[in-house]
């Protein structure tokens, strides 16, 4: 099984939660007529870029203060789609200097932070947020995965209950609560939290956040169910097709494993875990060169990947042995001497 503590990196409860404010929703201008706005406040970051800029400059001494304000903001969420984060901290900067008690764009900031690492900036930020807006539960979810970023499981944990708190059917805050009890080792816990979340959360990710606590504690059946609804909700999830192909083997059916991973790889070709995860596979069923190619494939992507890189040397002492056995055999056996 791919190494949950190294190469396969522990499925991001950030991810899961912060998603709410990544995709931060625009502003919109009150001047609903202007042009450029449906642009600026569009899903095309580089378009939105250009618009955002051409209003910002056209701003006259009349302008308000909320649509200059939305402005700076939409321009700085299509930064962050694009990873330029010193110009999209820089918009959300001006943009609380105009409007410093919009939530939304302490939230959208705090997502901003998150993506770079920053947690402890995240939850400065959210902490403002929640004050100005103390009903929103989605303030609590973004905070509470920050904290638990920061390995503050309990207060995590106080974030995600204000939540339900505020919304008792919030399925991303049970499977969010779910993922701090994995962390805990309160597996009781977590699967009535998941219990729940399934109900309410109709993505895949609860399904593969239970599968994944099902696969940690060998229950290979349930997980394998529980990946296989995931994939129902999101049949291009490449890590449910990963997850149940580490299911599958764990069972011996090694043919069913390889078959997801062969899945996740038409996906994504270059997906290491599923590369990784199948040459492990390959080994076991002795199909040496077919490994050696996909320890090969991984050090394409990750050239400095250890595991990949102790596979593929190991790979190569095999076959140079079995190449020299079969030398050997090959090679008639000389005459004994004559006496």
């Amino acid at each position: 099984m791919f190494a949950r503590n190294s190469g396969r990196r522990r499925r991001p409860l950030i991810l899961a939660c912060l998603a709410l404010l990544v995709g931060a929703p625009p502003f919109a201008a009150r001047a609903q007529g202007a042009q450029g706005w449906a642009a600026c406040s569009g899903q095309v970051p580089d378009a939105a870029i250009d618009a955002c800029s051409k209003i910002i400059a056209s701003f006259g001494p009349k302008e308000t203060v909320h649509n200059k304000a939305a402005a700076f903001y939409n321009r700085a969420n299509a930064y962050v789609a694009k990873r330029d984060y010193e110009r999209a901290f820089a918009d959300f900067s001006k943009a609380l200097e105009l409007e410093p008690k919009s939530a939304s764009v302490l939230s959208a900031r705090a997502a901003a932070y998150r993506s770079q690492g920053d947690y402890a900036s995240a939850v400065k930020d959210l902490d403002a947020a929640i004050k100005l807006e103390p009903k929103n539960p989605e303030g609590y979810i973004g905070r509470g995965a920050a904290r638990y970023a920061l390995h503050d499981l309990d207060g995590a944990i106080a974030d995600f209950g204000e939540a339900l708190k505020l919304n008792s059917t919030y399925g991303p805050a049970f499977t969010a609560r779910a993922k701090v009890y994995m962390q805990e080792r309160e597996e009781e816990k977590a699967l009535a939290d998941f219990a729940e979340a399934v109900k309410y959360d109709k993505t895949a990710t609860p399904y593969l956040s239970r599968g994944d606590l099902y696969l940690e504690t060998k229950d290979f059946d349930r997980a394998i169910a529980d990946f296989t609804e995931g994939l129902k909700r999101d049949p291009k999830s490449v890590l449910a097709l990963v997850d149940r192909g580490s299911a599958w083997r764990g069972k011996g059916e090694l043919d069913k494993a390889i078959a997801d991973y062969d899945a996740a790889l038409k996906i994504d070709a270059t997906l290491v875990p599923a590369l990784y995860n199948r040459a492990s596979v390959w080994r076991m069923k002795k199909d040496l060169p077919r490994a050696k190619a996909d320890y090969e494939a991984i050090l394409k992507v990750r050239p400095d990947f250890p595991e990949a890189k102790k596979g593929l040397e190991e790979v190569d002492r095999l076959l140079a042995w079995q190449a020299q056995r079969a030398a050997k055999a090959a090679t008639p056996a000389a005459p004994p001497a004559k006496p």
